[in-house]
């Protein structure tokens, strides 16, 4: 959450690029967990 949201959210599509960027993140994560 550190890394992600180090920043506060700028209104506008730069927060739905930030929502995006965090749940493809955590989309990878729950992969990388799932293959282990």
């Amino acid at each position: 959450k550190c890394m992600c949201f180090g920043r506060p959210l700028s209104p506008g599509s730069n927060r739905a690029w930030t929502i995006i960027y965090f749940v493809s993140s955590w989309l990878t994560f729950l992969v990388a967990e799932a293959c282990v």
